[in-house]
Protein backbone atom coordinates (compact mmCIF):
# COMPACT_ATOMS: atom_id res chain seq x y z
CA UNK A 1 0.00 0.00 0.00
CA UNK A 2 1.50 3.44 -0.61
CA UNK A 3 1.19 6.40 0.61
CA UNK A 4 -1.32 8.86 -1.21
CA UNK A 5 -0.85 12.16 1.10
CA UNK A 6 -0.31 15.41 -1.04
CA UNK A 7 2.50 16.77 1.32
CA UNK A 8 2.72 20.54 -0.41
CA UNK A 9 0.44 19.58 -2.90
CA UNK A 10 -2.45 20.02 -0.32
CA UNK A 11 -5.23 22.21 -0.44
CA UNK A 12 -5.56 23.40 3.20
CA UNK A 13 -2.05 23.69 3.15
CA UNK A 14 -1.98 25.93 -0.13
CA UNK A 15 -5.15 27.65 1.10
CA UNK A 16 -3.74 28.46 4.88
CA UNK A 17 -6.27 26.38 6.25
CA UNK A 18 -3.34 24.26 8.09
CA UNK A 19 0.15 25.06 8.52
CA UNK A 20 1.85 21.58 7.53
CA UNK A 21 -0.09 18.10 5.73
CA UNK A 22 -0.39 16.81 9.66
CA UNK A 23 -2.58 19.36 10.39
CA UNK A 24 -4.88 18.71 7.69
CA UNK A 25 -8.32 17.02 8.71
CA UNK A 26 -7.82 14.81 5.72
CA UNK A 27 -5.01 13.62 6.76
CA UNK A 28 -4.25 10.44 8.43
CA UNK A 29 -1.25 7.94 9.68
CA UNK A 30 -2.14 4.20 9.81
CA UNK A 31 0.34 0.82 10.54
CA UNK A 32 0.02 -1.82 7.96
CA UNK A 33 1.62 -5.05 7.59
CA UNK A 34 3.75 -5.64 4.13
CA UNK A 35 2.27 -9.37 2.67
CA UNK A 36 5.32 -11.07 2.26
CA UNK A 37 7.38 -9.95 4.80
CA UNK A 38 5.27 -9.43 7.97
CA UNK A 39 7.64 -6.16 8.12
CA UNK A 40 4.96 -2.92 9.79
CA UNK A 41 4.84 -0.06 7.17
CA UNK A 42 3.47 3.69 8.33
CA UNK A 43 1.09 4.83 5.44
CA UNK A 44 0.40 8.54 4.87
CA UNK A 45 -2.57 9.15 3.43
CA UNK A 46 -5.04 11.39 2.07
CA UNK A 47 -8.18 10.14 3.03
CA UNK A 48 -10.71 11.51 -0.16
CA UNK A 49 -7.86 9.93 -2.05
CA UNK A 50 -7.55 6.80 -0.34
CA UNK A 51 -11.35 6.37 0.16
CA UNK A 52 -11.66 6.40 -4.09
CA UNK A 53 -8.90 4.11 -4.25
CA UNK A 54 -10.39 2.00 -1.73
CA UNK A 55 -13.79 2.12 -3.52
CA UNK A 56 -12.38 1.31 -6.75
CA UNK A 57 -10.65 -1.87 -5.77
CA UNK A 58 -14.15 -2.86 -4.11
CA UNK A 59 -15.75 -2.48 -7.42
CA UNK A 60 -13.28 -4.36 -9.24
CA UNK A 61 -13.67 -7.15 -6.57
CA UNK A 62 -17.41 -6.96 -6.79
CA UNK A 63 -17.42 -6.98 -10.65
CA UNK A 64 -15.19 -10.39 -10.30
CA UNK A 65 -17.61 -11.76 -7.76
CA UNK A 66 -20.96 -11.13 -9.77
CA UNK A 67 -19.13 -12.56 -12.93
CA UNK A 68 -17.97 -15.50 -10.95
CA UNK A 69 -22.00 -16.23 -9.78
CA UNK A 70 -23.10 -15.24 -13.20
CA UNK A 71 -20.92 -18.80 -14.11
CA UNK A 72 -22.09 -20.83 -10.97
CA UNK A 73 -25.58 -19.83 -12.05
CA UNK A 74 -25.11 -20.59 -15.68
CA UNK A 75 -23.26 -23.89 -14.69
CA UNK A 76 -26.61 -24.95 -12.59
CA UNK A 77 -28.33 -24.31 -14.46
CA UNK A 78 -27.35 -26.66 -16.84
CA UNK A 79 -26.58 -29.01 -14.24
CA UNK A 80 -30.28 -28.61 -13.69
CA UNK A 81 -31.16 -29.50 -17.18
CA UNK A 82 -29.16 -32.72 -17.46
CA UNK A 83 -30.75 -33.89 -14.40
CA UNK A 84 -34.22 -33.38 -15.65
CA UNK A 85 -33.06 -35.12 -18.54
CA UNK A 86 -31.92 -38.36 -16.58
CA UNK A 87 -35.36 -38.03 -14.40
CA UNK A 88 -37.28 -38.31 -17.48
CA UNK A 89 -35.33 -41.45 -19.17
CA UNK A 90 -35.38 -43.06 -15.93
CA UNK A 91 -39.54 -42.29 -15.80
CA UNK A 92 -39.71 -43.20 -19.60
CA UNK A 93 -37.33 -47.03 -18.88
CA UNK A 94 -39.78 -47.79 -15.81
CA UNK A 95 -43.28 -46.99 -17.61
CA UNK A 96 -41.57 -49.23 -20.40
CA UNK A 97 -40.74 -52.09 -17.80
CA UNK A 98 -44.27 -51.43 -16.29
CA UNK A 99 -45.95 -51.68 -19.53
CA UNK A 100 -43.89 -54.59 -20.70
CA UNK A 101 -44.60 -56.56 -17.02
CA UNK A 102 -48.34 -55.47 -17.88
CA UNK A 103 -48.36 -57.43 -21.47
CA UNK A 104 -46.55 -60.44 -19.92
CA UNK A 105 -49.32 -61.35 -16.83
CA UNK A 106 -51.92 -60.49 -19.98
CA UNK A 107 -50.64 -63.01 -22.17
CA UNK A 108 -50.40 -65.70 -19.05
CA UNK A 109 -53.98 -64.80 -18.06
CA UNK A 110 -55.13 -65.50 -21.79
CA UNK A 111 -53.18 -68.86 -21.55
Amino acid sequence: MENTSCEKNCPYVKSGLCDTEKECPNYCETWWQEGQTGQPKLVKDCVPKRLMIQLARLERKFENVQVANNDMQRQATELTGHFKRLIQISNDHFDEQKKINNESRQSDIIQ
